[in-house]
């Protein structure tokens, strides 16, 4: 998915990022979220009023993340994530009219230096679908 060059950086110096997208609702199936984004999982909880079971969540949690190493430029999945999102606008928009949340999380390690700018555009488009942005420094990020 991702189009970097892997020699873009000399082999001493490999940054690694996260990027997480994580959409957390009251009572969403996480089968229907999976499903109305065209992504699997790489964590769930699935809420107790969704699936009625004893014993799960209170809160439906559900989290992709990418990992990319030997590249400063988070804002590449950011974008990519951007497109899946918009390509189900109307889920999105729905989810979070209904008490929902949707969040990317960039998890940037402490250890060494990296940074990306995201385009007042990705900006804009992450306000009109009213998804969130987090940046967390990670130190022991490996």
């Amino acid at each position: 998915m991702l189009d970097i060059d892997e020699d873009e950086f000399p082999d001493e110096w490999k940054p690694f990022f996260n990027v997480t997208l994580l959409v957390q609702h009251p009572r969403e199936d996480v089968d229907i979220i999976s499903s109305e984004l065209g992504l699997q999982p790489g964590f769930v909880a699935q809420s107790q009023q969704a699936r009625r079971v004893p014993g799960t969540s209170e809160e439906t949690a559900w989290a992709v993340t990418r990992g990319v190493a030997r590249s400063k430029r988070f804002s590449i999945v950011v974008d990519e994530y951007l497109t899946i999102l918009e390509a189900a606008r109307d889920y999105v928009r729905n989810l979070i009219a209904s008490g929902g949340t949707v969040r990317m999380a960039v998890h940037l390690p402490g250890q060494g230096n990296i940074g990306d700018s995201l385009e007042p555009s990705a900006l804009v488009r992450m306000g009109l679908l009213g998804v969130d942005l987090s940046v967390e420094v990670i130190p022991d990020m490996t």
